[in-house]
């Protein structure tokens, strides 16, 4: 399998949109590889895509002071505070999002009170039919999340965990 292109169409793919769902800056060429932090440097994926591009990373050094740092870094993302146990993409997308959103409600309860109350109005303005459309929406990533981690499992001959 050729490791280094699957890994160069997801920069170029990260290059050229604009997410408006979590995401990571990732750097192309590693920064403990000689890689900055200029911008033609830094690319935004999601976090499975950040997950998947350290794992490709771990597979393109293959020899090393570089393969020991990609390897090092990928557990740092893979471990999540459960030890030794490496977790699998979707479930480090998961535990992002959950983080990200215990993040915003943190910095909006040390909001001043009319400010937390201007957010509070706002949320309830959101229509019954603009409610079941993010509904709908989550339901179908999730259900894209599923189908892809049933396909990771299946290329990588790993069993699936509930």
């Amino acid at each position: 399998m050729n490791y280094q292109r699957i890994y160069n169409q997801l920069m170029e793919r990260g290059k050229h949109r604009a997410l408006d769902c979590y995401s990571e800056w990732h750097h192309i060429l590693p920064r403990s590889l000689g890689g900055g932090d200029e911008n033609s440097n830094l690319v935004e994926l999601t976090y499975r895509e950040h997950f998947l591009a350290h794992w490709l990373l771990t597979k393109i050094y293959n020899e090393g002071r570089g393969r020991r740092a990609m390897i090092y870094a990928f557990q740092c993302m893979g471990t999540m505070g459960v030890g030794d146990r490496m977790i699998a993409s979707w479930q480090y997308e998961v535990a992002k999002r959950v983080c990200a959103d215990g993040w915003e409600a943190i910095r909006i309860a040390r909001l001043p009170y009319k400010e937390r109350n201007k957010i509070a109005n706002k949320k309830e303005q959101f229509s019954k039919r603009k409610a079941r459309q993010q509904i709908a929406k989550q339901q179908e990533e999730f259900a894209r999340s599923v189908r892809i981690a049933e396909w990771e499992a299946k290329a990588f001959g790993h069993k699936l965990h509930s």
